[in-house]
């Protein structure tokens, strides 16, 4: 069974790989062979066919972020393969901005930086936050606005302002936080009856006016919590201390990754969370599933183990957690190509509900909730080496004395 139709229905046929200018032909012929037949009609005749130079990028900022040389093959490749999952697709098809607001946010936070410093077992050889000669980019005067100029856009965003705060870069924040209000102005000033009805009206906060909930192309908590509760609403109690525990923790993760150094993973992190607390997350707006990919597939390919990882300090368990943790990321990076494709489908659940329905109406939200679990366990374990790999120094230093 297809994606159900309505705010982020899936299934009809549009050729949007026929708009990508991609300059390797073997990759253009695949990205066009596979979307064609999966969307309705030709993103050529869409006004937004230009859209496709945002996922592309995306996908720059997010290979720069994670460490990998830029090349033109390597970019093309990748977005190419993006259009290849349904978020990115199914966002072309429908002109919408989910990967202009995502580009903008990227040209805050992931900064093109220097060289790449040592790995970890959370994170790839990837740069390091504030590190490298372009590192002190981080915190320019202009830092925030992309983030607020986003917000102001869509609401969600604004998840990146608590994230600027929390991660010491108070300035960008602030930035931020002026953009948006700035946008909000503009708006009463131009549209002063309709921006009432938005913002003092609570048109803002109706979780219903963009569609029902319980479809299961809204991937949010609130949604697999209608699915769950079998209501066309969400129970309002159980959304708000759902949302509001995972987006704590989720935030706490995101930063611990970002003041650990893995400033893709913090990003990753804090888009993920946005995407589960927000009201509704429509299918469309998780392109976040490009960095989320890029930083998984990273991480799979540069792992290398802690060195004495562990109080004992062997390097047969530092290598046998190196390798087990390859794994686990590489099959991560599989599961969630395999989840955002268009080959996933996610059926309607059912009243009462069908546990393995259930299960596999909620793909994105359960891979998300994974993913923010696995990293707050790696980012765990990494410390836990360190502590290792310090008091294998120290009893090094206690049998020479």
């Amino acid at each position: 069974m297809g994606r159900p139709a309505g705010g982020g229905g899936r299934r009809g046929t549009v050729r949007s790989g026929r708009a990508i200018q991609l300059h390797l032909p073997a990759v253009r012929r695949a990205a066009v062979r596979g979307q064609r037949g999966r969307l309705g009609r030709s993103a050529e005749d869409h006004p937004h066919h230009g859209e496709p130079g945002r996922a592309a990028l995306l996908c720059g900022q997010s290979l720069a972020a994670a460490g990998v040389r830029l090349r033109a093959e390597a970019i093309v490749l990748v977005s190419a393969l993006a259009l290849l999952t349904w978020p990115v697709a199914y966002t072309l098809h429908l002109g919408e901005v989910n990967l202009i607001l995502a580009a903008l946010i990227g040209a805050d936070l992931l900064w093109p930086r220097g060289a790449a410093e040592g790995s970890s077992p959370a994170e790839p050889a990837e740069p390091r936050a504030g590190s490298g000669p372009a590192g002190r980019r981080d915190g320019a005067r202009w830092q925030g606005i992309g983030i607020g100029l986003a917000a102001g856009i869509k609401l969600t965003p604004l998840i990146f302002v608590a994230y600027l705060f929390l991660t010491r870069r108070v300035r960008a924040a602030v930035t931020a936080a002026v953009t948006f209000a700035a946008t909000i102005t503009a708006g009463f000033l131009w549209l002063p009856a309709r921006s009432s009805a938005f913002w003092l009206g609570g048109v803002f906060y109706d979780q219903t006016r963009i569609g029902d909930p319980a479809n299961p192309s809204d991937q949010s908590l609130g949604g697999a919590i209608a699915r769950l509760a079998g209501t066309g609403d969400p129970p309002r109690t159980w959304w708000l201390v759902a949302a509001l525990a995972v987006g704590l923790v989720g935030l706490a993760i995101a930063v611990w990754a970002h003041r650990r150094g893995h400033r893709l993973g913090g990003f990753v992190c804090c888009a993920v969370t946005g995407l589960l607390a927000s009201p509704v997350s429509w299918t469309h707006h998780w392109v976040w599933d490009i960095p989320l990919l890029v930083w998984l597939t990273a991480t799979a390919w540069r792992w290398r183990p802690v060195a004495g990882a562990g109080r004992g300090g062997r390097a047969g368990r530092g290598g046998r957690a190196g390798r087990w943790g390859r794994a686990v990321c590489a099959l991560a990076a599989v599961a969630g190509a395999v989840i955002f494709s268009d080959y996933t489908p996610l059926p309607w659940p059912g009243h009462p509900p069908d546990a393995g329905r259930m299960l596999a109406s909620d793909l994105y939200v359960l891979f998300g909730l994974a993913m923010l679990a696995a990293t707050g366990v790696a980012l765990a374990w990494e410390r836990s080496g360190e502590r290792g790999r310090r008091y294998g120094r120290e009893r090094a230093r206690d049998r020479t004395l």
